[in-house]
This record gives C-alpha cells, sequence and structure tokens, in this order.
C-alpha cells in the first residue's frame, strides 16, 4: 500500500477551491490526517464572485445536482484530494480563515505504470472479533538469517483463476485489520466494480463472521491514475450471539468470494441485501427488548414488500401484505434446492410463527411477569430463541438473494441447549 494508515500526516495545499451560495473560495493552506480523529483542514481563503450556477448532472434521465466538494492541490508535484462536504452552509469560516473537519478523503495521483488489461485494487479493513479465514498463513521468523521459528495460522485467502482474476487476503490479528487485494480482469469487469469490490469484500466478510467490519483504506489502479480513499470510521462491532447471521466460524472460500462479487455489483437484490445486513446490526445495537424485536421481525415484511413490489398503501383495504403467501414464493424461488424441500417447507414454518410472536407480541405490549406476560421467563427465553431464529434465516435469505442455494440449512438449537462457550474447572478436578 502507498499509505501508512496509522502515521499521521501532513499535507501542505497548493490550492483549494470550492463554491459556496454563488461564491467560489480559493486559498492555501495544509491537510492533517490522525487515524483516529481523520482529516482537519486549515486554510486561509479568499472570495472571488462567481454568476454560474449549481452545477447540474443528467444520469438515466433523473436531473440531480451535484454535491459540493472541497479541491485541494498538494505540493507533491500531481497529487490531488478531493474531500466531501454535507452542507456547506455548515462550513467554519472566520475572518478569511476555513477551519474544517471530514471523516474521509479521496487523494488521485499519476500511476507509474499503466495497466489495459486488468484493474488492481487493495483495501485494509478493521474487525472486532477473531474470524478464521480458510487458507494458512505461514509466518517465519529470523535473526541475522538464523531461524527461530515458524507460526501456522489460519488468517488468510488465496484465490487465482487463468483469466487473470485473483484475491489475496491475510489477518493481522495482533491489530485486528484484514489486507486484501485483487486483480480484476478488464475484459469481465467495469471500473466501478473494481472500485467496489472493496465494499464488497466488506460485506461478503461482515454477514459471513457475524459483525460490522469497516474499510479503513482503498487503492484502486486504473487508466494510468492511482485513487486512494481515507477514512476515519466508527469501531466494527459484533453482531453478538443473539444476532449474528451464521455459526460458521471459518469463512468458506467459495461463499467469501461469491458474496464479493454479488455485493460489489449495484443491483436491487444486492441492495436489498446490504439493508438486511445493516437493519440486523441496528436491532443488535437497541437497548430494549422490544427495540429489538419490533427492527427484526420488520425486515422480513420489508424483504417480501421490496422484492416483489408490493409497497405500503396506506389504504385501509390495501396496505396488508400476504406474508405466509409470499414467504413461501421466496422459498420456491430463492432458497429451495428440490432435494431438500421438506427440510425448507419446516423452517418456513417455524420463521412465520417466530416472525408473527415478535411483530404482534412487541406491537401490542404489556408489562406483566405473570405466566403469558412479555417479561415472563417464558415469553422472555420465547422471544430470546425467535431473535436467533430470524435472525440466521436473514443469513440465508442473503445467500438466496446472492443465487447461492444450500443443500442443508442448518438452524441453532433451543437456547436452553446451548453449551457454555468456556468451562471453568478447579483445579485438581
Amino acid at each position: 500500500m502507498l499509505f501508512d494508515y496509522f502515521n499521521p500526516t501532513e499535507y501542505f495545499v497548493e490550492h483549494l477551491h470550492f463554491n459556496r451560495q454563488r461564491t467560489t473560495y480559493v486559498g492555501q493552506g495544509v491537510l492533517t490526517w490522525h487515524p483516529q480523529e481523520g482529516f482537519d483542514l486549515k486554510a486561509r481563503v479568499s472570495t472571488k464572485e462567481s454568476s454560474n450556477t449549481p452545477m447540474k448532472r443528467v444520469l438515466r434521465s433523473i436531473e440531480i445536482q451535484r454535491r459540493t466538494l472541497v479541491r485541494l492541490r498538494l505540493y507533491d508535484g500531481g497529487t490531488r484530494a478531493v474531500l466531501p462536504l454535507g452542507s456547506v452552509n455548515e462550513l467554519q469560516l472566520s475572518d478569511g480563515i476555513l477551519s474544517e473537519k471530514f471523516s474521509r478523503a479521496l487523494f488521485i495521483q499519476p500511476a507509474l505504470i499503466r495497466r489495459r488489461d486488468s484493474w488492481r485494487g487493495e483495501a485494509l479493513f478493521e474487525y472486532a472479533e477473531p474470524m478464521m479465514l480458510p487458507d494458512v498463513v505461514l509466518v517465519e521468523t529470523k535473526v541475522r538469517g538464523t531461524p527461530l521459528g515458524e507460526e501456522h495460522s489460519l488468517g488468510g485467502l488465496y484465490f487465482k483463476k487463468q483469466d487473470g482474476m485473483s484475491v489475496i487476503a491475510r489477518t493481522r490479528k495482533e491489530q485486528r485489520l484484514i489486507e486484501v487485494s485483487w486483480v480484476l480482469p478488464a475484459a469481465k469487469w467495469t471500473k466501478r466494480s473494481c472500485w467496489e469490490y472493496a465494499d464488497g469484500i466488506r460485506y461478503a466478510l461482515s454477514v459471513l463472521s457475524g459483525q460490522v467490519i469497516q474499510m479503513k483504506y482503498r487503492e484502486v489502479h486504473r487508466h494510468g491514475r492511482i485513487y486512494q480513499e481515507i477514512i476515519s470510521n466508527p469501531a466494527p462491532f459484533s453482531l453478538s450471539v443473539i444476532f449474528r447471521l451464521f455459526d460458521d466460524w471459518r469463512l468458506e472460500r467459495g461463499k467469501v468470494l461469491y458474496l464479493a462479487d454479488f455485493f460489489s455489483r449495484s443491483n436491487d437484490r444486492s441492495n436489498v441485501a446490504r439493508r438486511i445486513l445493516m437493519q440486523v446490526a441496528e436491532a443488535s445495537r437497541q437497548h430494549t427488548v422490544a427495540g429489538r424485536a419490533l427492527l427484526l421481525s420488520t425486515i422480513l415484511e420489508a424483504v417480501l414488500r421490496t422484492i416483489y413490489k408490493k409497497p405500503f398503501d396506506p389504504d385501509q383495504t390495501k396496505k396488508s401484505i400476504n406474508i405466509d403467501y409470499f414467504l413461501k414464493k421466496f422459498r420456491a424461488e430463492y432458497l429451495e434446492l428440490e432435494q431438500h424441500g421438506k427440510r425448507w417447507r419446516r423452517i418456513i414454518n417455524e420463521v412465520l410463527d417466530a416472525y408473527k410472536r415478535l411483530r404482534h407480541r412487541y406491537a401490542h405490549p404489556d408489562w406483566l411477569s405473570s405466566p403469558g406476560g412479555t417479561l415472563s421467563r417464558e415469553e422472555m427465553e420465547r422471544t430470546l430463541n425467535d431473535l436467533v431464529l430470524l435472525s440466521r434465516f436473514y443469513g440465508y435469505i442473503i445467500l438466496g438473494l446472492a443465487g447461492i442455494k444450500v443443500d442443508e440449512p442448518v438452524l441453532p438449537a433451543p437456547i436452553k441447549d446451548w453449551k457454555p462457550l468456556v468451562t471453568v474447572t478447579k483445579w485438581g478436578e
């Protein structure tokens, strides 16, 4: 990688400009990077009246106003930087001094080697929980050429095809980081897909490992230029044992690569799959059981409404959707292999029961701890089992949307039958 993410860096800005309220601002300054705090831009600017109207572009017959950007040229010859602004009206301008913080920036510079047959990229991710990638990584330790030992670990992924595509990944366990590099043949992949492949890897690993992984850095080489995005993101977090989508701790190479391809190509199905993961993550972070149950259960309805184009209609006669019918339709189209139809039909019935209990129980709550009440021990245990069941089922929905039909779906046992993760015994017993 051309950039050391964890090294604080200071850039001297030769020229910056941006537009705000029909006025062009230009200036010079300093851009500082710190991995925990992001980018801090301080510059002296002056104004120049401009009669230009806001820039507009036509995209697929839809007119959109381009988001305002701060554009910089740095003092190293050919590097340019672009800093996105959420709202230009919130810029911190005082007496000609611009002081603004950014969580991300895009750097563009010329590449020494120009390749036309392939796109190359790299990315750095941070994870919250340990994961086992499918391939063994060998680390040798030597002092002045003298071997001191070797360490083997399941912390790598290696894939290479005859058409030139390759993906290589390794974990840096001490820092909870994953480095990934890829080469994609230009004949089969677009420039945009190469850029989005980093997000594809992030979503694939997040879905399969039961956590929300954050991207810190990505770099793409294409058409004689190097594009680097540097990001100061919130910390990654676990979905917990309740909300994780799968229970496999060792990730399968095929699923990682297939999902990375799926998530890197924007379409209706991949957009639904992303939203499933994000809403499961949001449900896992709620502070109340009711909040978790409602957010998680409504995912099922949202998926079916979106896939089958059934928007909510406030008209009382049309607002409902037949969840039973469309879930069984989804099962037949996206989940079921013919030889395992009976297994999937049983699972679908269990999912429908769990959905209805969570959806109706917490849409019509009570605070009773007596038998049958929401706060009773029996109902709390049933709620936890339903949360686990729906979370795992959403994992299979994502696989189904990606075109992966599982031979034998596996769902967890009831919570009361779970074995402890750690057993502590007294020495000598």
